[in-house]
């Protein structure tokens, strides 16, 4: 499983998943490169998303989609100095 996630760029967003980058999103762009039939779906969706970031995450080992977790807002993130293995 693949998740990316477009959010407001003063937002945190944190995974159970190592993330890799967020980049400024770019409405125009992000529909180009998508198919005719998403694109025709979620383009009246994404009007409007100036100032928004996608969040890159790497690609889960197979697992049930319900083992998969994000949260996003605006939260402070605790990043633990001795994180378990």
């Amino acid at each position: 499983m693949k998740l990316n996630v477009i959010a407001p760029s003063h937002w945190s967003v944190i995974s159970n998943e190592s993330s890799l980058y967020a980049a400024a999103f770019d409405v125009a762009e992000y529909l180009m490169n998508t198919s005719k039939l998403a694109s025709d779906i979620i383009g009246e969706y994404l009007q409007g998303c100036e100032g928004y970031n996608m969040h890159f995450h790497l690609q889960t080992e197979l697992l049930s989609s319900y083992l998969f977790c994000f949260v996003a807002g605006e939260f402070v993130e605790l990043v633990c100095p001795n994180p378990y293995k």
